[in-house]
């Protein structure tokens, strides 16, 4: 084995790792602190944003010092922030031709999809809930993905990074209903924060989840519903826009990358990657029988 491959899967080793480990703490530490953290931690929402506190600084302990690919990021302006926060709706709505079928086939197969559907969409109106929802997890998940595992993955080419970082943030979801959603909108995150650095996507997530509340919340009151369907349509013809006038640089990203598959290749090789694909697959799976 060269020296450029070893290397590569120390990293992507490395990668994967602090991804299980990363849940592996959120779920035990964050069941933990319900169970015998007191009357303070009895809040579900409040002990989770503990433990991602604490887990995200493990990551960090593991990943902080990985190097990157020294990057001019773009100007991100508002025209930037709403056609993107479009696109992300737009994404949803795609994504949505994809899981409906699927929520359907598996309901006329016996399968109660309810709770998958629940926590896909799910509504809070407690404090800590909407602080979890709003700034935590968006939060806390950019600075993972985004951050800490897309800086070394960088190295290895930008489409990449992209993708790589997409599917593990899929596949974190650990959701049957939300790996398409989770995967397609973590490609924009990840392109977001490739053309225009992390509080970019940070921003975006965070006003995503804020929205999602709010249209969730109140969907099936007028106006507030047929706003939401307007937002999904003018979000899918912002999709179709963006890849129409970004067709040739992603051409061009493709042709600048000609190591991406042998890239892949070692990813998708390495035993550790393997390791946690195959458990997160296996756990989105069974959310079909939750």
């Amino acid at each position: 084995m060269n020296e450029n491959k070893r290397t590569a899967k120390f990293t992507f080793t490395k990668v994967s790792m602090v991804m299980l480990l990363y849940e592996l703490i959120f779920q035990v530490g964050s069941a933990a602190l319900i169970a015998f953290g007191g009357e303070t931690y009895a809040n579900e929402d409040l002990s989770m944003l503990v433990i991602s506190i604490v887990g995200l600084l493990v990551a960090f302990l593991i990943l902080g010092n990985e190097t990157s690919v020294a990057v001019n990021y773009k100007r991100f302006t508002v025209l930037h922030f709403l056609g993107f926060l479009l696109a992300v709706y737009g994404l949803q709505a795609f994504s949505a031709m994809l899981s409906d079928p699927l929520i359907t086939f598996l309901e006329d197969h016996g399968h109660d999809m309810e709770y998958a559907t629940d926590v896909a969409t799910g509504v809070t109106t407690d404090f800590w809930g909407i602080v979890y929802s709003v700034i935590g997890a968006p939060l806390f998940e950019e600075c993972l993905f985004r951050g800490l595992f897309f800086r070394p993955l960088r190295r290895y080419g930008r489409i990449f990074a992209i993708i790589v970082t997409a599917l593990l943030f899929a596949l974190m979801h650990g959701n049957i209903i939300q790996f398409p959603t989770a995967l397609f909108v973590g490609l924009l995150f990840a392109c977001v924060r490739a053309d225009y650095g992390l509080p970019a996507s940070i921003l975006l997530h965070m006003s995503n989840n804020l929205f999602a509340m709010v249209f969730n919340g109140l969907s099936e009151a007028e106006p507030w519903s047929t706003i939401y369907i307007v937002f999904l349509y003018a979000g899918m013809l912002a999709v179709i826009v963006l890849l129409i006038r970004h067709i040739r640089d992603v051409y061009e990203d493709f042709r600048d990358e000609p190591h991406l598959g042998r890239s892949l290749e070692w990813f998708f090789t390495t035993p550790a990657v393997i390791l946690v694909i195959l458990l997160f697959t296996a756990l989105t799976i069974f959310s079909i029988f939750e």
